[in-house]
């Protein structure tokens, strides 16, 4: 005789039927209490299941995505410089990659900086590669091969500097606006993704020398406001244009330091020829830029890095104006004048964070 048992486990009270040589054994519908059971068990069941996958898959979204983040604040920027002689004394961008690979213990070959660079070019004639190199500066290596070579590669942020002349006269200004629009900006924005453009405000020569052709600027004041106003309009076209545009406030942070440190700015701003940045004034600049692309503060001044720095710069100042090689080089900064010109550039880039943590601007960056 064949058995057949339904719902073995449910069994406390069972009724049996006979059918030939069938007996079949049925669980009775009178047994709610074991159906209450298996009902409770199979709720706690889902619930520890619930309880357990729902915050173990939270954790991992959050680790996924939180890795994420990190990964991407510790790269560091790779910056494109387009400029002139304001960027070539003393050699701005590779002090920038320098303190790049210090803040970032960059060990890597990545590509972190490179320029086009040409002494005395507007950004028209950088394009067009115009500008002929004065003799006196021996061996020129300007970097990329041309501006169009340099943007063809990718980088998250551009430098951009303009002959000052051409900043400040409002004729001269429509023609690097002018440039901007039909040679830059195609370029810029048909990369993906689009670099932030940074616009590197320059300052007047020094007073006492300014040449015939900018001295009908008039005073220093209104030399420097006409800078800030040329370089604002190039930053509105820039936006127009979809991109993201931010000036390095170069000029305005030496306006400052006139004011509130004038010996300091007399002795320590100006190259020989009182046209041109010195390692001071460079030192600023770079501070700047680092604190502006990385949103860290700069890191303290290093004599080891400083050495570096005058070793590998392209062209390093001598005290003779035209660089001759039988005099010496300009000082750098100590320590002290270095850390001034620091906490200068972390408070025109985050403005109020000296008054929150006792005057240490530069507390700010990580």
């Amino acid at each position: 005789m064949a058995t057949f048992e339904l719902a073995p486990f449910l069994r406390p009270v069972q009724n049996e039927t006979v059918t030939g040589d069938a007996h079949v054994i049925f669980a009775t519908t009178t047994d709610t209490e074991a159906g209450y059971r298996t009902t409770t068990r199979a709720k706690l069941a889902l619930l520890l299941f619930i309880t357990i996958s729902v915050p173990l898959l939270l954790f991992f979204w959050v680790a996924k995505h939180t890795t994420t983040r990190a990964v991407s604040v510790q790269r560091p920027p790779t910056i494109a410089f387009f400029g002139n002689s304001m960027q070539y004394y003393n050699d701005s961008p590779r002090l920038v990659e320098l303190v790049l690979r210090e803040i970032y213990n960059d060990t890597t070959t990545q590509e972190l900086q490179d320029s086009f660079l040409r002494g005395g070019a507007n950004l028209e004639e950088l394009w067009r590669n115009s500008r002929e190199v004065p003799s006196h500066f021996g061996v020129i290596d300007p970097g990329a091969s041309s501006a169009d070579a340099l943007l063809q590669k990718e980088w998250s942020h551009v430098v951009l500097q303009d002959d000052v002349n051409f900043v400040v006269h409002p004729d001269q200004r429509t023609k690097s606006l002018q440039a901007l629009e039909k040679l830059y900006l195609p370029v810029l924005t048909s990369h993906s993704p689009q670099p932030t453009i940074l616009l590197l405000e320059t300052f007047p020569q020094q007073q006492a020398r300014m040449r015939e052709r900018t001295a009908r600027m008039g005073d220093y004041d209104t030399y420097a406001d006409a800078i800030v106003e040329g370089y604002t309009s190039y930053a509105s076209l820039i936006r127009s244009a979809g991109l993201s545009c931010r000036v390095i406030p170069l000029g305005r942070a030496l306006n400052e330091l006139r004011t509130e440190q004038p010996d300091f700015w007399v002795d320590h701003v100006y190259h020989t020829d009182h046209i041109h940045p010195s390692p001071h004034t460079t030192w600023l600049q770079v501070c700047l830029i680092i604190a502006m692309t990385t949103g860290r503060a700069p890191t303290v001044w290093d004599t080891d890095l400083a050495t570096q720095w005058q070793q590998e710069a392209r062209f390093w100042q001598h005290t003779d104006a035209r660089g001759s090689l039988n005099t010496t080089f300009l000082p750098l900064p100590t320590s002290q004048e270095a850390e001034i010109l620091r906490q200068l550039a972390c408070r025109f880039v985050w403005p109020s964070t000296a008054q929150q943590v006792g005057g240490d601007a530069c507390s700010r960056g990580v």
